[in-house]
């Protein structure tokens, strides 16, 4: 009986997630024809402030990282529009 109610589930899940490509709709976001691309939902991981790092192979710190995930850079390092990392 669990069986089925996961492939239940599964089934319910697919349909829900598939149901805008039946009607004609897209799943993915629009595209953007801004010009400045926005950065991503988070550019770092909170108490991590290397990951503010636009280049991962730098061990210096080039900013820190806010608790909501976005990255305050310091002294000269400036804020790549395209990842919201500093560099």
């Amino acid at each position: 009986m669990r069986t089925s109610s996961i492939r239940v589930a599964l089934a319910s899940a697919f349909l829900l997630a598939t149901a805008g490509c039946a009607s004609g709709g897209s799943s993915s976001p629009p595209s953007s024809t801004s010009s400045s691309a926005a950065p991503a939902a988070s550019a770092c991981t909170p108490g991590m402030d290397q990951t503010c790092n636009d280049n991962p192979e730098i061990s210096s710190l080039h900013g820190a990282c806010r608790p909501d995930g976005t990255c305050e850079c310091k002294g000269d390092f400036e804020k790549n529009e395209a990842t919201g990392r500093c560099q």
